[in-house]
């Protein structure tokens, strides 16, 4: 009975979605033609991004609790770094700090997130290493000065919880030439249908490694409840720090307040 209501809960959860993502697109469509202003047209993109966020959050049954919100406040030419470990980080930070994400061009590739990132007005780089990506620091660090909030996962890919992994120095450079502050976000899901998360229940809500996005989508769906965290750990301005000492600071905060809960699981 178990199996069967979870598959009836997912059918019905992916249906609703489905809609709402169609409704979504064609609001972005429509602030696109309308909106001749760059600006002014982000800024509604943005927002838009964060109101369907929050109903897809409902939807999908995840409870959203914002620890330190006060952190959160005057975010403007702010970046925003977080730890990664599931697609639904890009939903809840949509609605706890909304901000223009940056991401990688694969992220396209992705069903369903990709295009609705797209839609939502997110800033697409190229994955790069070494010299090739000053053009990309550059357009991040004038979007900073132009008092945009840019919301980047410096890990580069999601993790499987547990622990925080390095954090790449590049986009801490955008926020140094900016003269931006850049504000620590940790991430977590530390329920899943009102019990701990541990190793058994970790990958219905995490994303990570080989996992396919429709398998894994599915199974996401048929749990009745969850929780993600969403804590401002500190902010700090990057004017006169190198990048590599910021981007090793700001993972070993994320990490101090991180702590994997299943990773203090009494043995059995």
């Amino acid at each position: 009975m178990d199996s069967f209501s979870g598959t009836l809960r997912a059918l019905f959860r992916f249906a609703v979605l489905f809609f709402l993502a169609g409704l979504f697109v064609g609001d972005s469509l429509r602030i696109e033609w309308l909106v001749r202003e760059k600006a002014r047209r982000r800024r509604r993109l943005c927002a838009l991004n964060a109101c369907y966020a929050r109903v897809a959050l409902r939807v999908m049954g995840l409870r959203l609790r914002v620890l330190h919100p006060e952190r959160l406040a005057a975010s403007s030419g702010t970046l925003i770094v977080a730890n990664h470990l599931s697609y639904l980080d890009i939903l809840a930070l949509a609605v706890a700090c909304p901000g223009v994400f940056v991401a990688t061009a694969d992220l396209l590739e992705i069903p369903i997130v990709g295009p609705v990132c797209r839609s939502g007005g997110a800033l697409f780089v190229a994955r790069k290493v070494g010299d090739r990506l000053v053009p990309e620091i550059e357009q991040m660090s004038v979007f900073l000065a132009e008092g945009w909030p840019l919301i980047v996962f410096p890990e580069a890919c999601a993790s499987d919880g547990e622990g925080v992994r390095g954090f790449k120095p590049a986009p801490f450079e955008a926020a140094r030439r900016a003269g931006a502050e850049v504000l620590a976000v940790c991430l977590r899901y530390p329920e899943v249908h009102g019990r701990r998360t541990d190793r058994r229940t970790r990958d219905r809500v995490f994303w990570y490694g080989a996992m396919t996005f429709y398998d894994h989508f599915l199974r996401l769906l048929s749990i009745p409840d969850a929780v993600i965290e969403v804590e401002a750990v500190s902010r700090r301005n990057a004017r006169g720090i190198s990048r590599k000492t910021l981007a090793g600071t700001t993972r070993d905060e994320i990490a101090s307040v991180y702590g994997a809960p299943f990773m203090r699981e009494v043995a059995r």
